[in-house]
């Protein structure tokens, strides 16, 4: 009976030592912002996103015409094409949108 006890405690320490460790919970990556300068070129058929030609975003990227969701459409209330505009970014892992935006000059 020694011998079984001894026998069964050595296994299940030598299974204890194999197992996996837990996975750990993945931290959620933290969210950056960005503000920029652009122009707001078209409002896209969906309501919620514009598409802008935007200065360089330095850490973020260079100069080009993009298209960004607004996190909320009351964003773009009172914006017209054509208008120029100071626009907040947030970035969190590869989700980008729009968090605060002013027009700054007009498309008249």
């Amino acid at each position: 009976m020694r011998k079984i006890l001894l026998f069964v405690s050595l296994v299940l320490a030598l299974a204890a030592c194999n197992r996996s460790p837990e996975p750990k919970a993945e931290t959620p990556p933290e969210a950056q912002t960005y503000t920029s300068v652009g122009v707001l070129e078209t409002f896209l058929p969906d309501g919620v996103h514009v598409r802008v030609n935007h200065e360089a975003i330095p850490g973020l990227m260079g100069a080009m015409t993009m298209s960004f969701a607004a996190a909320d459409t009351s964003l773009l209330r009172g914006l017209a094409e054509g208008d120029s505009i100071r626009f907040t970014l947030t970035v969190v892992g590869d989700d980008i949108e729009i968090t605060g935006l002013e027009k700054i000059g007009s498309s008249e």
